[in-house]
């Protein structure tokens, strides 16, 4: 009886240690995820400026530093105007225009970190 109560326990245990084991760390601490760039798509009605949209960003903002543009990958330019912002979307005039084949964006989130870089399309 002592053997099937102890082997009782001891898989209970077991199962419990593997759920935890499966969650996002993020979510156990309390911590604000890092912004995410679902989309970003030059505005199709003038080519004007760049519409971004995800999760996370630092709403609302101004600060040009919010949003920042690269060619390449490494070198990185911040964009010329915030037209509008959210913690879902970015209006954002930007130095490079859609005759560039490859332009990357990435947005400042709530956790004080830059998004993973995501190519901008037409």
């Amino acid at each position: 009886m002592k053997r099937c109560t102890l082997w009782t326990v001891v898989s209970i245990c077991l199962s419990l240690l593997a759920g935890c084991a499966n969650q996002d760390p993020s979510a156990k601490s309390g911590a604000i995820p890092a912004a995410k760039i679902t989309d970003a798509r030059y505005d199709p009605a003038t080519h004007e400026f760049v519409v971004i949209d995800g999760e996370y960003f630092k709403a609302p903002s101004e600060s040009k530093l919010d949003v920042i543009t690269s060619l390449d990958g490494r070198d990185w330019k911040q964009a010329r105007k915030i037209i509008s912002s959210g913690a879902m979307s970015y209006k954002a005039t930007i130095p490079y225009g859609p005759e560039y084949p490859n332009v990357w964006v990435r947005v400042y989130g709530m956790d004080g970190q830059f998004s993973q870089p995501y190519r901008v399309h037409n």
